[in-house]
């Protein structure tokens, strides 16, 4: 029986195999004879993608014009695209350089951003924009001329939704009922206001007309005001004054009851004038804060003194005490 194995070449021998070593021989004499091929492509692609726009501003500050506009310039390269912040877009030209404006919207400094891209690839810078001094001035008077305008508007707003109404027909102490029945259906209203266009009309808690826009009433708005300030000056003072006389007359209330009976029978009636009652002797006195009336009685010696009521008759007691009959004498001994 013969091998089976018998006749058969062995594998490196056969065609395939002899084909695969001739291909691989071929493909390393390749790489011999020029192995840089492939780097350098790889070389060169990595090399574009890592190569980022020169970027050269001329002035890191720069001022603007008297309409508020700064021109920003540098160098970068050919045909790259240039923005300044957000909006305002240029290219450089055939050497690289560019000129770009930028507008300041309001008169005060301002830091911009100042990007350059080409194929990609982008660079960044920052300028700062200074208002001059002339565009500082000029938005100065811009704004000036833009407030007054805006006043005269409001004004002549007024003026003509007030010209609408007749206010000098009202008068304080008027309920609405009546200032509508003058003027009409108010523009809108609540329980202590009525509007009519910009002008208002105000009503106290008990519904009568008070206060106002409208000049006429906040004329005498004010006279009233004036007029009660002055009214309470005036009680405040008569309360003042009051309270200063009814305790001087309290002073002299009790010098009037502590004088002797001989000193008020002395001076008699051009001084302290004096009639008998039922309970002993009474006498009067006109002091400088009032009338006075002192009643001396004989049972228990005690002298009272009251303020007159206004009527001529016995008011308020100021004072109650022992009556004093006789003035003490000094008494001198003499060695």
């Amino acid at each position: 029986m013969k091998n089976e194995n018998q006749g058969k070449k062995p594998f490196y021998k056969r065609w395939w195999f002899i084909a695969l070593v001739v291909i691989f021989v071929i493909g390393s004499i390749g790489n011999i004879i020029d192995p840089s091929d492939s780097k350098t492509t790889t070389a060169t692609e990595s090399s574009s993608k890592s190569i980022k726009p020169k970027l050269t501003l001329n002035k890191s500050t720069v001022s603007t014009d008297s309409e508020g506009v700064a021109i920003i310039s540098g160098k970068t390269d050919v045909d790259a695209s240039v923005t300044a912040g957000i909006t305002h877009v240029t290219k450089s030209n055939s050497k690289g350089k560019f000129k770009i404006s930028y507008d300041l919207t309001k008169p005060k400094k301002k830091v911009v951003n100042i990007t350059v891209t080409k194929d990609g690839s982008t660079t960044t810078d920052t300028v700062t924009v200074k208002p001059s001094k002339t565009y500082i001035a000029k938005n100065k008077k811009a704004n000036k001329i833009k407030t007054a305008a805006k006043k005269t508007e409001q004004k002549n707003k007024t003026k003509s939704s007030s010209s609408k109404y007749d206010f000098s027909k009202l008068s304080l102490g008027m309920t609405q009922e009546q200032v509508i029945s003058l003027l009409g259906q108010p523009t809108s209203q609540s329980k202590i206001d009525l509007w009519y266009g910009d002008d208002d009309l105000n009503f106290d808690s008990s519904g009568k007309l008070y206060d106002g826009s409208p000049a006429n009433i906040k004329k005498a708005a004010n006279t009233v005001a004036a007029a009660q300030k002055s009214s309470e000056k005036k009680k405040d003072k008569v309360a003042a004054d009051s309270s200063s006389k009814q305790s001087d007359l309290g002073l002299y209330a009790r010098t009037f009851g502590q004088k002797d009976v001989e000193t008020l029978q002395k001076y008699g009636s051009s001084v302290y004038p004096s009639t008998k009652v039922s309970t002993g002797m009474m006498y009067g006195y006109k002091s400088p804060a009032g009338m006075l009336y002192r009643v001396d009685t004989t049972s228990d010696n005690i002298t009272t003194v009251y303020k007159d009521n206004g009527s001529g008759d016995l008011g308020d007691i100021l004072y109650q005490g022992r009556t004093i009959v006789q003035k003490q004498h000094n008494t001198y001994i003499l060695q």
